[in-house]
């Protein structure tokens, strides 16, 4: 065996046994680039965005220990259930959810109208007169990167914080994500979301 071919070999060795010894933590840093949230801070109120239905219970919690006197909720568009009536408005269930978790009424505003995701959010939340300056936004977890990106983005140059409180899934732990198939197609869809904002933009 030549030199080269030797160092080529023992290349392919060691990178082999680097990722027998080291892929647990390589995948789990897969899922931690998608779910990076931010330190929790007092806030303005509380975003609760309807992409998990572990949302509106994170928010209760957050709005119960005091991070900030007020939840949000946006009104996104309508699927086609629940614009045929089948099913009630997402929003609307959310807010039911908030006012079961013992969060009043009077600290419940609903935001914007038809919105097709959270860079509309971002532009309804940062429209004049703002009211808001720093606001916890509790996002799927492997949806987070992404939703930071659409907030930051329809919010442009507004004075406008979003503190990233991303929440997990039942159907998988974040840790341990590739040992479920949907912990898989989960992040292979959020990788291919982000992959296409970025070439976009």
């Amino acid at each position: 065996m030549t030199r080269p071919a030797r160092v080529a070999s023992l290349v392919a060795i060691v990178t082999v046994a680097a990722a027998v010894v080291f892929h647990g933590r390589v995948l789990a840093g897969v899922a931690g680039f998608m779910s990076d949230g931010d330190p929790l801070a007092r806030a303005d109120a509380i975003l609760a965005l309807t992409d998990s239905d572990r949302s509106p219970f994170a928010a209760a919690d957050l709005y119960r220990r005091g991070y900030a006197p007020q939840v949000l909720v946006a009104r996104t568009r309508a699927t086609r259930l629940e614009a045929a009536g089948l099913l009630p408005p997402r929003s609307d269930v959310w807010r039911r959810v908030l006012m079961h978790e013992g969060v009043p009424a009077s600290a419940i505003a609903m935001v914007g109208r038809d919105l097709r995701d959270a860079v509309g959010v971002g532009r309804t939340l940062s429209s004049p007169p703002l009211r808001y300056h720093r606001i916890i936004v509790v996002v799927f977890a492997p949806l987070c990167r992404i939703a930071r990106a659409d907030l930051r983005r329809g919010a442009a140059s507004a004075p406008l914080e979003f503190v990233m409180h991303p929440v997990e899934s039942d159907e998988f732990d974040r840790r341990t994500w590739w040992k479920s198939p949907h912990g898989v197609v989960t992040y292979f869809d959020s990788y291919v979301l982000w992959v296409l904002r970025f070439v976009r933009s």
